[in-house]
């Protein structure tokens, strides 16, 4: 069955020591019996493993006749994983910050000096946007119109656009013309 499955035959006892499917020996060859409600388990613990349900999760799921029970826990893990996927996005959203500051960095001669300069220059993006990433949290959370420094957030109703232009204090000295519509 670990073959059939893709497993390990140590993958299958550890998760039959936690009790999550029972299996038979045979006497003669010493080979594992599995029995239709056993295979059954079997696979869908693989599923929601593969889905990252921990084990005791799973270990409920497969005893409770409740459905309700089942639905509890995958929406947990869906909540698991957006909050993950957010985490995820705003790491990739810093790599690209952290990219567009090194690209024109020129090498130096020491490497040392190098290091320096790399982590100067990401720490201080990386503390910038931590607290840019939690002023805009704070902000948007709320459901007013708000001014906080700079910035200034307004609902409108549908349809209206709103319009921002900022003056980048970065060494280009670009004109950002920022615009969102609804």
């Amino acid at each position: 069955m670990s073959a059939k499955l893709g497993l390990t035959s140590c993958t299958l006892r550890r998760w039959e020591e936690k009790v999550l499917f029972n299996s038979q020996r045979d006497p003669q060859s010493g080979w594992r019996i599995y029995n239709t409600e056993a295979l059954q388990r079997v696979l869908l613990v693989l599923l929601l493993r593969e889905l990252d349900i921990p084990i005791k999760s799973v270990k409920i799921i497969l005893d409770s006749t409740d459905p309700q029970i089942a639905r509890k826990i995958i929406k947990k893990q869906i909540d698991k994983l957006n909050e993950e996927n957010i985490v995820i996005v705003q790491r990739k959203d810093l790599l690209g910050k952290y990219l567009s500051v090194l690209n024109p960095m020129q090498p130096l001669s020491n490497a040392s000096q190098s290091l320096v300069q790399m982590e100067e220059t990401l720490a201080f993006q990386l503390i910038s946007t931590k607290n840019m990433i939690k002023q805009w949290a704070d902000i948007i959370m709320t459901n007013d119109t708000i001014t906080s420094g700079a910035l200034r957030i307004a609902i409108f109703r549908p349809m209206r656009v709103a319009v921002c232009n900022v003056i980048s204090p970065n060494v280009f000295g670009m004109l950002k013309h920022l615009s969102i519509t609804s």
